[in-house]
């Protein structure tokens, strides 16, 4: 399962207009949590109680002042009727600007954004959703906004797949809309990491073969150098496996000090990397971001088996 942390993800629901002065519009939206991001300048909260079909409503600032509102103006909502054909009313109970404009909550920004009545949630789901019988004509629209400092490369894939699969399951419903910003970042992002990972393919290779080139003929050079050793040891009734079992050991030796002290060093060159801008031209840049998984363990673990089959 792919995980991305959500930081903003909300809900809006819209439910028509209202008409003021016979020819400005204001529209209806509940917002999910909307009080944890917003500051009451005046007045309060709109509750979840409603009395008489008359439902609370907020405005911001910029609302209030391109409409002529003020607090305790009732206005009503003559194209929204109940099942007895009464229609409700809002209930001006107060100002609200936003704590922080640019916070990923917002789809727009809240204190310059004008015609929008802002009712509690639990208010407007109670009165124009849940209840078929008195059911209106509204519009749902859902928000998320994905955390990109924790989305990891490897999983790009995964979350234009997933996008998808959102994709043709709201496509199949009626009257939708869907859209994902960050697809054609993503489908940009995997098509480079393909290219670079087969550039960077392509250059490895001759350096692993010198690399196994280059441990081979140290090991044939040690064993040249030990052929006295080994003919001392046969002599005294060594046999050819426990002389292999010998050089085995010492392999695994040198290769079990190679990773301790490989790990933490490649970890090191791979931040150096994220700060150098050209060869040796190292620049004032955030490192990048290392960390070992099981893959990386991988490689150790079967470049560790290869170095050992090489000596």
């Amino acid at each position: 399962m792919t995980d991305v942390s959500t930081i903003a993800g909300k809900a809006e629901v819209k439910a028509g207009t209202v008409k003021i002065n016979g020819t400005q519009s204001l529209r209806v939206d509940s917002v999910s949590d909307f009080e944890d991001h917003v500051t009451i300048l005046s007045g309060q909260l709109p509750s979840e109680t409603v009395t008489d079909n008359t439902v609370e409503a907020v405005v911001s600032d910029q609302t209030m002042s391109a409409c002529s509102l003020y607090i305790g103006e009732i206005l009503t909502m003559n194209t929204v009727l109940d099942q007895d054909h009464q229609p409700y009313y809002l209930k001006i109970v107060g100002v609200f600007e936003a704590k922080e404009s640019s916070d990923p909550y917002w789809f727009f920004n809240p204190n310059t954004a004008d015609h929008h009545l802002f009712v509690d949630q639990k208010a407007f789901l109670s009165q124009w959703v849940d209840d078929e019988d008195q059911r209106q004509t509204f519009q749902t629209a859902f928000y998320v906004t994905p955390d990109y400092t924790k989305i990891r490369g490897s999983q790009a894939d995964r979350i234009l797949e997933l996008t998808k699969t959102y994709q043709d399951k709201v496509n199949d419903l009626y009257n939708k809309g869907f859209s994902a910003r960050y697809q054609d970042t993503l489908s940009a992002y995997s098509k480079s990491a393909g290219r670079l990972n087969t550039t960077l393919a392509v250059l490895e290779v001759p350096i692993f073969l010198l690399l196994a080139a280059f441990i081979i003929m140290v090991s044939s050079q040690m064993i040249r150098m030990d052929q006295s050793e080994i003919a001392i040891l046969k002599s005294r009734g060594a046999f050819r496996r426990q002389i292999l079992l010998i050089y085995l050991t010492q392999s695994l030796i040198i290769v079990l000090i190679s990773l301790v002290i490989s790990m933490p060093l490649s970890y090191w060159i791979c931040q150096v990397i994220g700060s150098a801008n050209a060869f040796l031209e190292f620049v004032s840049r955030k490192a990048l971001p290392a960390r070992f998984t099981a893959r990386v363990f991988g490689f150790a673990l079967a470049a560790a088996l290869l170095s050992v089959l090489a000596m």
